[in-house]
């Protein structure tokens, strides 16, 4: 139950999954029948085999719609599939519907941070502090760059603060200040997701270019490239333009409706809304490097910069190019972004090297796989038509030696450090098996049965079956310490034992132990004769009875608040997080911590002055060691005396 909360909560706050998932490719009996002889368009050929993905896709993971375009040597391809709004009978099409693309919201931003830097209104490496008129970010942690939050390494803890309605009801810098996270690692260190470090770029952006985010992003991005149909916040949305989709869950095994969100001041890191032509004509400005139909917004000596990397520690793997996920496919280049806002997925990815560029979103969370695999698949294909082959690696001699020193447990770098968030992150461990042929097994700690087979293609470098590459780092003695994902966009370290989650399970179920034996203790000597206590020993009896039902009402409420949150969507956090049971679980799991403390203290009494018998004094310290274990353990989590994100 404690690691589904992850899962759940990973969705809400993320722009795509962190590791590969082993969902399958369609069969090819499902793949459209070969093109024609006679085409107009390269487009044209494509379109059945998009047909027939699209259509695999929504018959096995039950998803309503799909809406996708594909651009390909400055052509357009649209289409939808499926429903977009079941109720009002809409179905999903290229242009007739916006869907929300979340997280790809932000290479608006990272668009307009280079648009800046072009003009000589920025540096990327210097201090932003240096563009900003009012709060001084970074403190006593250092300086942050663009470059960094760029590359999504300004070292910072993650925050559920960017989905909360006290929060995104302030105005940007207001916002940005009052939820400013402290840093975790060290600037530039490594990659990890951080929303809130998007949307202090945008605030730079309004700073420096003296418009509001919003109106930069109408005035000198949309408007200019015709993507007349996109909107910013839904409030923005004009009669002529399309209706917004909703996106949907499962529900008692139905699909329901989920409400559309607003994020408010985070506005920038993932509240667009778009039509697939729209994101189309997004993909050919990239591809077109910097112009669109006679509008240049950037020298294009200024837009090949913006696709290459600012760091080069994973050059064989992913990572982030001026805010592009970018990544190797076949040996060439593939740039893009993933979203995830409320239960839409969305993937934007384009290979400039064929002239290419895929956008797809689902609305509907059910399985990720679509959104993981479409894009990749028609590249793939195009790739096929180009004679470009997968890359053939041979296993290296050193494989299964190099696998067993890579072997291991990984918690993400993506991760609260304060409050009851703390316990959700540290639950994000990843597994990492070597086998004997030195391949890896990597799986969720919550789910082994996802598990993915990598294959190493060079010194560290792992690959799966679809083309992900993970990238593992060692420290200056040799020794593997560090993962890289697929996206290019997170970072995991190895698991160290005090920030192993399965310390406090352990704790729980050790405590719960001792509590119900205590019951037990006590229902076995009810009507037997045996030693006498004196009213100390009544009294401490009667405490640690009650003590120990405390214990377990609380393993129970937590349990029960826990659910409750995982089978929560984001709308929990704009609407009424946390939700009711988990304060009061956390103000239990106080109380518990608190009788901790007093069952130690409780010792000298109880072996001095109980009248217990031995067996009995003994399973006492055992139950107070126990207990106060487990108490100190929900305080280092944030579960005792944590608050929450927000409070």
């Amino acid at each position: 139950m404690l690691a589904g909360v992850w899962i759940a909560l990973s969705v809400l706050m993320a722009s795509q999954e962190a590791l590969p998932q082993p969902e399958s490719e369609p069969p090819a009996s499902l793949e459209a029948p070969a093109a024609p002889a006679v085409s107009t368009s390269r487009l044209e050929t494509l379109r059945p085999f998009v047909d027939g993905i699209a259509a695999a896709y929504l018959a096995e993971h039950d998803i309503p719609g799909l809406v996708v375009s594909v651009v390909l040597d400055g052509e357009v391809l649209t289409a939808g599939y499926g429903m977009a709004d079941a109720e009002a009978g809409l179905a999903a099409s290229g242009d007739g519907v916006r869907v929300e693309i979340g997280s790809i919201s932000k290479t608006f931003v990272w668009t307009a941070i280079m648009m800046l830097e072009a003009e000589g209104a920025l540096d990327l490496y210097a201090d932003i502090n240096t563009y900003l008129s009012g709060h001084a970010f970074g403190g006593n942690d250092g300086p942050i760059t663009l470059a960094q939050l760029m590359s999504h390494r300004p070292g910072l803890e993650d925050t559920y603060a960017v989905f909360l309605s006290r929060f995104a009801e302030m105005d940007l810098a207001d916002a940005l200040v009052a939820s400013e996270p402290p840093a975790m690692l060290g600037r530039g260190e490594a990659p990890s997701y951080s929303n809130w470090g998007s949307t202090l770029a945008a605030l730079v952006v309004e700073e420096v270019s003296g418009l509001s985010y919003r109106d930069f992003l109408y005035q000198r991005i949309l408007t200019p490239l015709g993507m007349d149909d996109t909107t910013y916040q839904e409030a923005d949305r004009t009669p002529d333009q399309p209706p917004l989709a909703p996106s949907y869950k499962r529900e008692g095994g139905v699909m329901v409706p989920v409400a559309p969100v607003d994020i408010g001041a985070f506005g920038p890191s993932g509240s667009m809304a778009s039509t697939a032509a729209d994101m189309a004509r997004w993909m050919l400005f990239h591809l077109n490097g910097g112009e669109l139909d006679g509008v240049r917004l950037m020298p294009a000596d200024t837009h090949a910069r913006m696709l290459t990397r600012l760091y080069d520690d994973a050059s064989e793997g992913a990572d982030l190019a001026h805010g592009f996920m970018n990544r190797p496919l076949r040996g060439l280049d593939v740039y893009g972004h993933g979203g995830a806002i409320q239960q839409f997925l969305a993937n934007m990815e384009i290979m400039p090297e064929i002239g290419a560029g895929v956008f797809m979103t689902q609305n509907a969370n059910i399985s990720p796989a679509p959104y993981r695999f479409m894009p990749d698949l028609i590249l793939s294909r195009l790739l096929d038509e180009a004679g470009i082959a997968p890359l053939a690696h041979d296993m290296p001699e050193d494989a299964a030696a190099r696998a067993g020193e890579v072997e291991g447990r990984y918690l993400t770098n993506r991760r609260s450090l304060r409050g009851i968030e703390k316990l959700f992150g540290g639950l994000a461990v990843i597994n990492i098996a070597a086998r004997e042929d030195g391949t890896l097994l990597l799986a969720p700690s919550n789910n082994p049965g996802r598990a993915v087979v990598l294959r190493p293609v060079g010194p560290d470098v792992y690959e799966d079956r679809h083309g992900g590459r993970v990238v593992f780092q060692r420290d200056g003695q040799g020794r593997v310490f560090r993962m890289l994902d697929p996206v290019g966009a997170h970072s995991l370290d190895r698991l160290r034992l005090i920030d192993d989650a399965n310390l406090l399970i352990f704790a729980a179920i050790v405590a719960a132990f001792f509590s119900v034996t205590a019951w037990l203790g006590l229902w076995r000597r009810v009507g037997r004769p045996g030693a006498s206590p004196t009213p100390i020993g009544r009294a401490l009896s009667i405490g640690w009875l009650a003590t120990a039902l405390i214990t377990l009402g609380f393993l129970v409420l937590f349990m029960m608040a826990l659910g409750t949150l995982g089978s929560a969507g984001m709308e929990v956090f704009l609407g009424s997080y946390p939700p009711a049971p988990l304060p009061l679980a956390m103000a239990v799991a106080g109380l518990v911590t608190v009788l901790g403390v007093l069952a130690i203290l409780s010792l000298v009494p109880a072996f001095a002055l109980s009248g217990w018998t031995v067996w009995r004094k003994l399973h006492f310290a055992l139950f107070a060691l126990s207990l106060a274990g487990f108490g100190g353990l929900l305080a280092v989590w944030g579960v005792a005396f944590g608050g929450h994100a927000g409070s």
